[in-house]
């Protein structure tokens, strides 16, 4: 087992995976109301305002957390320490975690079955959509989409919460993972157990 300065495993079920769990409750909850399906990929509402916005937060949380164990365990190597981006953050994960971008989860076959591979499209100079969309959410919501009379509000959909829900659960797997890599996997109600490659 991994011994940390930063946090350890009792600290991360407590401070991030306690997290998880409850956001991804509150997640299911929205269920009742818009059916976690892919024809309601579009849909939006202020509760996924509120989603989106707190997983992405939490993401960009844990993935600090997770930089600076990577960072701890490989001193040798060139990680940016300075102000770092979620780019930034990502790319020490995948120090660790080389395939992190073909890493996925999947829902569960009630939830009609979604393939999220949520860091594929991150590098170095860019990130995927749900993030970008994340930031025009948090910063432009009023503001009306290029080209179209949309508010930047109406990314925050079931698409997106399911996006960054996807990516919140895969960096808990991973930081569990690196923690003690003899740990059970993490359990979620919305996903399959664990995560594949693709």
């Amino acid at each position: 087992m991994y011994k940390e300065k930063y946090m350890n495993k009792d600290e991360f079920y407590k401070l991030y995976w306690r997290q998880y769990q409850l956001l991804e409750k509150e997640v299911l909850d929205t269920d009742a109301y818009v059916t976690i399906d892919n024809k309601n990929s579009a849909a939006f509402s202020a509760q996924y305002v509120k989603l989106f916005l707190n997983l992405c937060s939490e993401i960009d949380t844990l993935a600090e957390q997770l930089r600076e164990m990577i960072e701890e365990r490989h001193e040798d190597c060139d990680i940016d320490t300075k102000g770092p981006t979620i780019l930034k953050k990502i790319a020490a994960v995948k120090i660790e975690f080389e395939k992190l971008g073909e890493m996925y989860v999947i829902t569960k076959a009630q939830y009609d079955s979604w393939k999220n591979i949520p860091f594929l499209k991150f590098d170095d100079t860019s990130s995927d959509s749900w993030w970008r969309d994340y930031n025009l959410v948090k910063h432009y919501r009023n503001e009306m989409m290029e080209g179209s009379n949309k508010y930047n509000y109406e990314k925050a959909n079931l698409k997106n919460t399911l996006k960054a829900l996807s990516a919140f659960y895969l960096l808990c797997c991973l930081t569990n993972q690196f923690l003690d890599e003899n740990a059970p996997d993490l359990k979620s109600e919305i996903f399959e157990t664990g995560y594949g490659l693709i």
